[in-house]
Order: C-alpha cells, then structure tokens, then sequence
C-alpha cells in the first residue's frame, strides 16, 4: 500500500509541473496570437500587407532576461522566443478569401529579430480585408518534405537552423 502512494504522488507531482509547463506556453501562445495588427490594404497594384508581432506579457512588452510571475505565482525567464507562421489567408469584407502562395507563406519570427517580427505580404488583390489567419508551426505537407526542397525560412541549415529536431525529422513550431 505505501508503494502505490509513493507512486501516486509522484505521478501527481509530474502531472502538476506538465501542468505549469502547459500553462505557461498557453500564455505565451495566447499572448502572441493577440498582438497582431491588421492595417487596411494600400490602393494600389499589386497591394501591400504589414503584419507586426508585438511579444507581450501580461500587456507589458517581453523583455529577455527579465523575470516575470504567471497567474500561480510561479516566477520564470524567457531568454529564447522563436515561431514559425505559416499558411496565411485574408479574408475581404465580401467574404470571400485571398490566400498567400505556400512559397511565399513562412516566416520564423524571432523575438530577438526586431525586423522578423514585421512580415510583408506583396502583391495582394485590391478590397477591404475584414479578418487574417494562419498557423503557428509549419504544415505538415512542408514538415515532412524533402530536406533538400526546404529553401529560405525553412533552411535548416541556415534560416531555421535551431528550430528542427536533431532526433526526428520535423520543425520546432514554438521555442521559448
């Protein structure tokens, strides 16, 4: 009987730390996915879209190092913050949907990087766009393709490297 409740507890200790794991990436998840600004389409050929990632923290902005208190009051420091955005699609005010070429629809946006944070999206229809969306991670068409067609953001031995397992094939949507 003293056996099963060792067991027990220490279950319930792991299950509690998976617990602050989780809901510490759910904060930085949540927090990420609500600093995005949608600003209107320029009128011209061929528009222009800007997307800005703003890393806050409990709507102050994240600062490497410093140490911050979730909800429980656990203390923690972000030193690395890096995901990937993919598969963007807008939506006009008709409703209807102007999806961004694969190609040209993934970006590693680094917390470190001021300048990966601002994405630029070229060549866009005219219209009013109502909403965005997109993927945090990369697909699984593009996780699973050949290493060798992996160009640009998705180089692993260049512009990703960092962000792809080493003991399986396969891209580290979120590092933090």
């Amino acid at each position: 009987m003293k056996l099963w409740e060792n067991v027990w507890n220490i279950n319930s200790k792991i299950n509690f730390k998976l617990k602050k794991v989780k809901y510490i990436t759910a904060s930085l998840f949540i927090a990420t996915l609500f600093m995005c600004f949608i600003p209107s389409v320029e009128k011209k050929n061929g528009g222009t879209f800007t997307l800005q990632f703003n890393h806050l923290f409990y709507n102050e902005p994240l600062v490497f190092g410093k140490e911050y208190t979730n909800a429980h009051g656990e203390k923690f420091i972000v030193k690395t913050l890096n995901y990937f955005i993919s598969n963007i699609k807008l939506t006009l005010k008709d409703g209807s949907e102007y999806v961004v070429p694969q190609d040209s629809s993934y970006f590693l946006i680094r917390h470190s990087d001021a300048a990966s944070q601002r994405i630029q999206l070229h060549n866009l229809p005219k219209g009013k766009y109502k909403s965005i969306s997109f993927l945090i991670g990369v697909d699984s068409a593009r996780n699973t393709m050949d290493v060798s067609k992996r160009t640009g953001t998705l180089d692993v031995a260049g512009t990703a490297k960092g962000m792809y397992w080493a003991w399986n094939s396969g891209y580290i949507f979120l590092k933090f």
